[in-house]
């Protein structure tokens, strides 16, 4: 046993390590210590004792925590948002792609004998104990625990004596509308929970609630003690001195560290070379989507199995978390265009700052960006073990959330913020952490059994949820189907459950590539393959390299590969295609054409097709040009099929509909017709280079109503700059989700409406230049009455004049 074997061995079974002068002391669970296990502590003590020294030997001063200071005398004052909980209420403002939705979570539980009057006055206890079950988020972008509200009632409705079908319907009408709700974030409750009552004394529990104010963390907590208070009504549960204003105070605190500032180093430096997210086949572009409409898959490993696939993986020098990961990644990495990708990994990252930080309710969870970079042909077994190494690495620096990681990458590409949409989520460990507490985790279901349950979130694509149940393994995927084409995910849903199986029960998978070579379609004699970068087989969707084999290479001239696995000689035909599910071999471009923009491999005919859909275009063609400082640019050549052309906005917009934005072009050139050589092909060398100015910035426009001069003043103080210009976007000079919202509440401040709000924080982002959002204000509300006050017009004009003389400071810094 390898020493990180060993160590995840220990920590497994609860053993803990320390070191007091030169002797390691052991701490471990009655019947744990085997002799095999002593023998392997005996081999490697000097190795464990060196990284025990080395741990203690970190300077406490730069990793000490801040300290809470509990502060009831505050516990009604309003309060930021943490990260999670802000990239959660900008998502669902519908500023953003696949916004317009909560994150949420809906439960169905059916129970026998409930009695909900009891289970009513139980809530209502919880509700008083507390905060977040009385919390809402302010127009301002703030939270804030209500002191009192009014008593909650569950809602009850009768079924019994009804038919099936009315059963049926009636519950499917309730599923319908709490499932995917969006509750108002400024209204309280934030959550509902129903209760239908069925023939036999059973009962049907419906819950709905918004991941604004809390986490998974804290329906475990809030089902434990619900369920405490139902069975025993006279208990008396701990007094809670800790509130989650104290700890999201405590926790802004950090970022002052030189703990934050180390990771925040570590994560802004790798920033350039960070992967995009998984680059799936899509049905249609994510802005096409109007309503989303989570489906879930949902899987089980029986609990031998499960224990084998465990004990497995701690063979492999894996966590039980980090052996599902990575057979995610497998499946990824088959179906994605690249086997370099990013995927969000969420945590439940509650610092132990305060003694009670495990038995507060509130969202502390946290996310962590997870590179994977499986294009090295290695066994499944070295590729996890490398992916879970690169984990515990980012996992050391997680005070560093990757919402802020984002925020920084949105804020160098100039672009609005966006998530990566792919999110793996494991709460396994939970019932060992709820154990040491004297807390049973088996089930979400103290009060009978979960039926149904499906979760949403803005911007993400799938949501993949693992957890351990009565021994079990239980794992769901929450995925947006209609994104995807038809039976893909399916196909991906059923590839891992078959290879977590097969994980568990065999070496085989264990020490193999898992790349298989798959004949798909054969024409005459010949057969033709899709590949990937390394040579396997593309699944259905899927483009990759088109390859034939069958050919008589001795009457060709033909250049031919040798494939490294089966030997069998085959000849690249320079297309890419895909293979579809009736069999047929769909061809996409040329490999030739392929243009690399970035971190995306780009194939211009699909923007070409695209473009080809829109009434006033007969013809497209699109390349690249290069720029200054190497930097590439996509230009679309057009003929129009109308005699006045769309403009470069129509033509944006339109295409901002149906692609990413990293496959828009830059520039559009009408030609009367495009250049072809004389066997019809477009020759795209002789295509007209356009005169671009897009390393210029935006030339500068001074504002020039007082509503402008407004606007960019507050600019200017948020962003720290000097000037800012009428069409200047706010994203591409600095700004951030985070900083929109001081602005938001800076004009709230200064402008006035006759009963109304200014401006809300949805029209920030989609107005991002000065010029644009004053003309909506102008055109679309009553005219604004500007604040003359006295006082604010003084610091304004402060703050600026105290940027201007940083600003020149700065300046003599540089020149000298």
């Amino acid at each position: 046993m390898k020493i990180h074997s060993l160590l995840i061995n220990l920590a497994n079974q609860g053993v803990k390590l320390s070191v007091d002068e030169g002797s390691l002391f052991i701490d471990a669970p009655k019947g744990v210590l085997t002799p095999e296990l002593r023998e392997s502590l005996a081999k490697y003590k000097t190795d464990l004792l060196s990284l025990l020294r080395q741990n203690s030997n970190i300077n406490y001063q730069e990793t000490a925590l801040p300290t809470i200071v509990p502060a009831p005398e505050q516990r009604y004052q309003p309060f930021p948002l943490t990260d999670m909980q802000q990239a959660f209420w900008v998502g669902r403002s519908g500023v953003i792609e696949l916004g317009n939705v909560a994150n949420h979570g809906y439960y169905e539980i059916e129970s026998d004998g409930l009695n909900i009057e009891r289970l009513n006055w139980a809530l209502q206890k919880l509700i008083a104990r507390h905060d977040m079950l009385r919390a809402v988020v302010l127009p301002d972008g703030q939270q804030q625990v209500l002191e009192a509200v009014p008593g909650y009632q569950i809602a009850v409705l009768d079924l019994r004596k009804q038919t099936q079908d009315v059963v049926a319907a009636q519950i499917e009408l309730i599923r319908e509308r709490m499932s995917h709700q969006v509750l108002p974030t400024d209204q309280w409750p934030l959550f509902e929970i129903r209760a239908t009552y069925l023939d036999g004394e059973k009962v049907r529990l419906h819950i709905s609630y918004d991941l604004q104010i809390f986490d998974a963390w804290s329906l475990l907590i809030l089902f434990e003690e619900w369920e405490q208070i139902y069975q025993n009504p006279e208990v008396e549960l701990p007094l809670l001195e800790l509130s989650f204003r104290d700890y999201v105070l405590a926790e802004k605190a950090l970022q002052n560290t030189d703990l934050y500032k180390r990771a925040q180093n570590y994560w802004f430096a790798r920033l350039d070379s960070f992967p995009p997210s998984p680059d799936l086949p899509l049905a249609k572009h994510p802005s096409e989507i109007k309503q989303q409409r989570c489906q879930r898959y949902s899987g089980r490993l029986e609990k031998a199995d499960w224990q084998q696939l465990k004990h497995r993986a701690t063979q492999a020098g894996l966590t039980p978390s980090g052996v599902l990961i990575a057979a995610f990644a497998e499946i990824l990495t088959i179906w994605s265009k690249s086997p370099q990708f990013t995927i969000n990994l969420a945590l439940f990252n509650r610092l132990p700052l305060h003694p009670q930080v495990n038995n507060i309710l509130g969202d502390l969870s946290s996310v962590t960006l997870l590179a994977v970079d499986n294009s090295a042909s290695e066994s499944f077994s070295d590729r996890s073990f490398r992916i879970q190494q690169q984990l515990w690495q980012d996992l050391e620096h997680r005070s560093v959330s990757g919402v802020a990681v984002m925020r920084e990458l949105a804020r160098r590409q100039r672009t609005a913020p966006s998530a990566m949409p792919v999110v793996f989520t494991s709460t396994l460990g939970f019932s060992s952490r709820f154990s040491s507490l004297g807390q049973d985790t088996s089930t979400f279901s103290h009060f009978g059994e979960l039926v149904y349950g499906i979760s949403q979130a803005s911007q993400v694509w799938m949501d993949i949820q693992v957890w351990e149940e009565k021994g079990a393994l239980t794992f769901t995927w929450d995925v947006l189907k209609e994104l995807f084409p038809e039976g893909m995910i399916d196909d991906m849903f059923g590839a891992y459950c078959t290879l977590i199986a097969q994980l568990a029960v065999s070496e085989k998978p264990w020490v193999a590539t898992t790349q298989q070579l798959v004949s798909r379609q054969n024409i005459a004699d010949l057969k033709y393959y899709v590949f990937n970068q390394v040579l396997a087989d593309c699944p259905t969707w899927v483009p990759g390299e088109v390859y034939c084999s069958g050919i008589d290479f001795h009457q060709t001239h033909a250049n031919f590969i040798i494939h490294p696995r089966t030997g069998e000689r085959l000849y690249p035909t320079g297309d890419i295609g895909r293979y579809l599910p009736d069999g047929n071999l769909e061809l996409l471009g040329r490999v030739s054409h392929q243009i690399r923009l970035g971190k995306y491999n780009i194939q211009p005919e699909e923007i070409e097709l695209t473009l080809q859909q829109h009434p006033a275009i007969s013809s497209a063609v699109v390349t690249a040009i290069e720029q200054a400082q190497n930097k590439k640019y996509l230009v679309a050549y057009l003929v129009s099929a109308q005699k006045s052309a769309p403009t470069t906005e129509e033509l944006s917009q339109f295409l901002q509909q149906k692609l990413p934005d990293y496959m828009l072009p830059s520039a559009f050139v009408f030609l009367d017709a495009l250049p072809l050589l004389a066997n019809g092909t477009v020759d795209r060398n002789t295509l007209p280079h356009p005169e671009l100015c897009l390393d210029v910035d935006v030339p500068y426009v001074a504002p020039q109503t007082e509503l402008e001069q407004t606007i960019a003043a507050i600019w200017q103080e948020v962003l720290q700059l000097e000037s800012v210009g009428i069409h200047h976007k706010f994203f591409e000079i600095g700004g951030n989700s985070l900083l929109i919202i001081q602005v938001f509440q800076k004009l709230q401040q200064v402008l006035i409406y006759e009963n109304k709000k200014s401006v809300s924080l949805v029209d920030l982002f989609k107005y991002s230049t000065v010029h644009s959002l004053a003309k909506y204000l102008i055109n679309h509300q009553e005219t604004p009455n500007l604040i003359h006050d006295r006082q604010q017009e003084q610091e304004m004009q402060s703050g600026k004049h105290r940027i201007k003389q940083r600003l020149k400071k700065s300046q003599m810094l540089n020149n000298n």
